[in-house]
């Protein structure tokens, strides 16, 4: 399709995709996320649901951008997000990062450890749900990720946005569901589906989906 202005858009080609992430900035935990990108490898098919690289260095640069101190992960997976979250991170910053399967938390400490983020971050090996339920209705943090639990991802919304500061940003992964999001009809594709509907209306927040990956849902928290 040629591009025009109702439809102005560059459909990714692998070497576009690499030459994207070839001449971004590279930071000093570039060598320890590419072990770890191998280390994940190892897990086979479920490797896929770690983020993309040019991802990672979006979410450091939207941490630094709005001055996070205190952030939350849904969904650590072996920790690629959690680093570029935490190396984004004042020098008093602290992410709290949750995922039921305790494996993935120790696969992560490792490289928090390697790279001396361990001190900012929290891992908790819960129900991020029921854990973000039990903590006092204030907007103590300052970003927020969601990428895992993708059934209750309005769920995540309602118990962020009141819990998120002011121009704070909440972020949910995997928004555009493999390019299915419009024709979906599995669980996970109509929950996003709901998401995507009911935060364009909330006036709560101002949200717009990035096209990242397989799309970041980025809402900002009027307050």
């Amino acid at each position: 399709m040629p591009m025009t202005l109702d439809f102005k858009y560059v459909q990714l080609t692998d070497a576009l995709c690499k030459y994207v992430r070839n001449t971004r900035t590279h930071e000093q935990e570039d060598l320890a996320l590419a072990d770890l990108q191998i280390e994940t490898r190892k897990l086979g098919r479920l490797a896929v649901m770690q983020i993309p690289e040019e991802q990672g260095a979006l979410l450091r640069m939207l941490v630094s951008l709005i001055g996070v101190d205190n952030a939350f992960e849904v969904g650590t997976f072996t920790g690629y997000s959690s680093i570029c979250i935490a190396s984004g991170l004042g020098d008093e910053g602290h992410l709290i990062t949750c995922d039921t399967n305790p494996k993935y938390g120790e696969i992560a400490s490792r490289y928090w450890k390697r790279l001396s983020l361990d001190s900012k971050i929290d891992f908790v090996p819960r129900d991020a749900l029921a854990f973000l339920r039990e903590l006092p209705i204030e907007p103590n943090f300052d970003f927020a990720f969601v990428d895992a639990d993708r059934l209750h991802y309005l769920d995540y919304f309602e118990e962020l946005v009141i819990r998120v500061r002011r121009n704070g940003l909440i972020a949910f992964d995997n928004m555009l569901a493999k390019g299915n999001i419009e024709e979906g009809s599995g669980k996970t594709t109509v929950a996003r589906k709901r998401l995507n509907s009911h935060v364009a209306k909330d006036t709560r927040v101002q949200s717009v989906i990035v096209p990242i990956g397989d799309g970041m849902l980025l809402c900002r928290v009027k307050g």
